[in-house]
Formats: C-alpha cells, structure tokens, sequence
C-alpha cells in the first residue's frame, strides 16, 4: 500500500524523472524514449471573464475557460536510430536508414511516467498528441549529445469524452522505493 497521500507527510517530498512512451498513429508499437536529462508539463489556461454593471459599478461575476493548451516537454540523449527518424520527421526506418523531413506530421498516443525512488510517482495516459522536434540537436565534444521534443496533448473528446486530455494515476509513494511497478 503506498504511503500516505496526505499533506505534511515528509514521504511525499519528491525527487523524480520521466519516462516517457509514444505509439505513433499507424506506427509499428510503442517506442520508449530511454534516457530523459529533463521533462516538464505545461498547461496554459485562458480565462474570459463576464463583467456586469449592473449597479454602476463593473464586477467580475463568471470566469469560464476560453483556451486550454498543453505541452510535454522532453529533452533526450540517446540519438537511436527510431529517436533521430522522429526528430527529423523521417518515415519508414529500413535496416538503420530512414529519408529525413517525409513524415511532417507526427500523431499518437502517449505514457509519461513520473518515476522516483524518493517520494511520489504517478502515471498519465495521453490518448491523443502531436510529437514535434524542438531545437538544436548537436554532437558536443564536451557534453552528451542531447536534442529536445515537444508533445502537445490534444482534445480527444470524441473518443474519450470524459477525459479528453487522458488520464492520471497517482500511485503515491512506492513501498519499496521501486520505479518499475508501472511497467
């Protein structure tokens, strides 16, 4: 049983990292991303507010969403074969080759792990994104080699009405300190 979800539990404090799954509409399966150096999640929520005067004075009275845009963020180092082909939108891989900027458009679905051996973990099933590289990707004489992606999470509301943008599992803290219990 994983440890209390309750606040004010030092068990909760987290040090994490991403794994990050991707199945591409069409695509031969899931790939995993190996090794993510950072990951993120940014949601950007736009409100539009109604305004009445009703009594001379303009007061806030609703706030409803208006715009709702939300993007993984990955940056990566190991330059597979599979992972350059998707950042350089390639198509089909054949024997390690693979025609660069033919694939434009990169749609699926998605898993990201938030693994720790040190506080929380949880899981996100993404049912419908858009995989897109971002950046420089460069070999470093002086560093690892790293390049960057970005998955914008779109509305699946038609297929899964009820959770659009998917679904979180929290799993709170692992009883045996295990990031593997997801897979």
């Amino acid at each position: 049983m994983p440890t209390s979800y309750v606040p004010g539990n030092a068990d909760n404090y987290t040090i994490g990292g991403i794994r990050f799954y991707f199945t591409e509409d069409g695509g031969p399966g899931e790939l995993y991303f190996g090794n993510i150096v950072t990951g993120s999640f940014n949601s950007d929520i736009t409100f539009l507010d109604h305004f009445t005067a009703k009594t001379g004075t303009r007061v806030k009275d609703r706030s409803v969403v208006q715009e709702i845009a939300v993007v993984v963020s990955l940056t990566v180092d190991e330059p597979t074969v599979e992972l350059m082909n998707f950042f350089m939108l390639g198509g089909d891989v054949t024997l390690g080759v693979f025609a660069p900027f033919t694939n434009l458009e990169r749609n699926g679905s998605a898993r990201v792990f938030g693994v720790s051996d040190t506080g929380n973990q949880w899981l996100w099933n993404i049912p419908k994104c858009t995989l897109k590289p971002d950046g420089d990707f460069s070999y470093n004489d002086q560093d690892w080699s790293s390049f960057s992606f970005t998955v914008e999470v779109l509305d699946d509301s038609s297929t899964t009405p009820a959770s659009p943008y998917g679904t979180v599992t929290h799993d709170g803290v692992a009883d045996n300190g295990d990031p593997e219990i997801y897979i």
